[in-house]
């Protein structure tokens, strides 16, 4: 009886865990990425003191969250196709690689950005300065 009840818990908690993941549905923007976009904004308005260079830089911080928030309402249409051509009996190989080669193109397109985008933030501040407001630089921005 036991061993009943046991394994009909097991069963009940995977199948609980599958129904769990499967409801989640993708946010247009990952939160994390924001959020770090956000601090960023938090940690100049903090440490830099000269107006011009803050409006600079703040303007930079905001085309870089616009660019995050387009790339992942994307990345959602980007799953929501391939999924769709992952239920089609019919569908080639060729279909498969349109999607990932599109999705690959705006990944490294959006990647560039951000790399630019780091660069001119780079170099509007000093040694000071940038230590300062990239507290959280490897979490968001690769390079």
């Amino acid at each position: 009886m036991k061993k009943i009840i046991g394994s009909t818990g097991l069963l009940l908690i995977v199948i609980l865990f599958i129904n769990s993941c499967s409801s989640q549905k993708l946010s247009k923007v990952d939160a994390k990425e924001i959020r770090a976009v956000s601090e960023l904004k938090e940690q100049i308005n903090k440490y830099i003191t000269a107006d011009e260079k803050r409006a600079s830089l703040l303007k930079i911080a905001d085309e870089i969250e616009q660019e995050t928030r387009s790339f992942f309402t994307f990345y959602q249409e980007h799953n929501q196709r391939l999924s769709q051509v992952n239920t089609n009996y019919k569908a080639t190989r060729q279909d498969f690689d349109k999607l990932i080669d599109e999705f690959n193109g705006k990944y490294e397109n959006y990647l560039r950005m951000l790399l630019l985008k780091r660069g001119n933030m780079r170099e509007l501040t000093n040694d000071d300065e940038w230590k300062k407001i990239m507290e959280r630089e490897y979490s968001f921005i690769p390079g």
